[in-house]
């Protein structure tokens, strides 16, 4: 199946249970021509806006690109390949609407791992485990592809200075420090996903990022 179409067949699936949707897709600098797929989205979903930018600016930033142009009160974000079922996707929009949390983040289970491949999980488990023990986290989970906010808790997001995927342990980070109420929420992959490769050279900036998460994190309690 075409990204597109998923991602049209998932937004109207969706609306079936909410009053409105906005959706918003942010082109973060790829190469590929997606003029074609942009108009069949904005031909099926008509409360949509698509951001594009030439440079490739990293995940965070185009995160935070979409925040700042929603309009809505609550807010979810994910992967354009879409890689959560829709029913994971529903877990996060009910734990804001109706059970009222600030902040509801996907968490992994062992069955999530199943189908990660073991270098990722590894990665995953010790910035887990570093995040508790350097960073005092009680959400350590922060990196799962899924997570949802209400517009006013987004402002943790808007205020990141991280541009790749550390973005989102930035944003747990100052929610908690805040006060935000935070939530975990069992998601599960769908059939098919594949996980690209992590570069070396992302491995080296997210250490970066993380060490100067560790040194702010000294800092706020001086």
């Amino acid at each position: 199946m075409h990204w597109e179409k998923r991602v049209t067949n998932s937004i109207e699936l969706l609306q079936q249970n909410a009053e409105s949707i906005e959706l918003i897709i942010v082109n973060d600098g790829s190469s590929a021509d997606l003029s074609l797929s942009f108009v069949t989205i904005k031909n099926k979903i008509k409360n949509s806006i698509i951001i594009s930018y030439n440079q490739n600016r990293g995940k965070g930033y185009a995160i935070r690109e979409g925040i700042a142009a929603a309009t809505g009160d609550y807010i979810v974000y994910t992967d354009i390949d879409l890689p959560y079922t829709n029913n994971s996707v529903q877990k996060i929009i009910d734990s804001l609407v109706n059970d009222k949390y600030d902040i509801a983040i996907g968490v992994k289970d062992q069955n999530y791992y199943r189908g990660v491949p073991l270098f990722r999980t590894g990665i995953s488990k010790i910035l887990r485990g570093l995040s508790t023990l350097l960073l005092g986290l009680k959400n350590t989970d922060t990196q799962c592809g899924l997570k949802g906010m209400t517009k006013q808790a987004s402002s943790v997001w808007a205020e990141g200075v991280i541009d790749h995927y550390l973005f989102d342990l930035e944003a747990i980070y100052k929610a908690e420090k805040k006060g935000y109420k935070i939530i975990g929420v069992p998601v599960t992959l769908r059939e098919g996903v594949k996980f690209s490769t992590i570069k070396g050279k992302v491995i080296v900036t997210e250490l970066r990022n993380f060490i100067r998460l560790t040194i702010k994190q000294k800092r706020d309690h001086k």
